[in-house]
């Protein structure tokens, strides 16, 4: 109804509005870090990477030479496991345990450990921890509706390399049902 006070309905006029300037969307810039332990949280992914960089932490404590000789396998809790493959170097360890402990925390920056217990074990058949990982599967047979989660995941971040890194992740993730 008009009752005269009112201006018509103007019929949408698809050319007129295609004539309006359009504001590029503003991107919002994200840190790396976040973007990566948001991923992880979400793919319930985080315990094993503090295990991993707990592992790599007290390798790098101990040293290379120690290294042939023991080698951290469990973490329950904040009580780290570690295997040793002879009795002498049981025994010299053993009295650098809470030295080792300690140094291991200040690398982590929080008292992560509290306990570093040593067992006898061969030490040839723990996996390394801190291997390189392997090589991204190629992309092909992904469904586009992933390809395309993938690339926004990658494109949060402004590094290349690490947007690509994160889009094989998620894309490796999906193939192994972890999302």
């Amino acid at each position: 109804m008009n009752d005269g006070n009112q201006r018509p309905r103007q019929p949408y006029d698809a050319a007129r509005q295609s004539d309006t300037p359009v504001r590029p969307r503003r991107r919002v810039l994200t840190h790396a870090g976040s973007v990566v332990d948001n991923f992880l949280t979400a793919r319930r992914m985080t315990s094993k990477v503090f295990q991993t960089r707990v592992f790599q932490t007290f390798h790098a404590v101990i040293g290379e030479a120690t290294r042939k000789h023991a080698k951290a396998f469990k973490l329950k809790g904040s009580e780290l496991t570690v295997a040793v493959d002879s009795a002498s170097w049981r025994q010299q360890l053993s009295f650098m345990v809470d030295d080792l402990r300690r140094q291991v925390n200040e690398k982590l920056g929080k008292e992560t450990l509290s306990v570093i217990r040593l067992v006898h074990g061969d030490i040839s058949k723990i996996p390394d921890d801190d291997a390189a990982p392997p090589a991204p599967e190629p992309l092909r047979g992904a469904l586009p509706e992933e390809l395309a989660v993938a690339d926004t995941l990658g494109r949060l971040v402004i590094d290349g390399e690490l947007g690509t890194i994160i889009s094989h992740a998620y894309l490796g993730a999906k193939r192994s049902g972890r999302t």
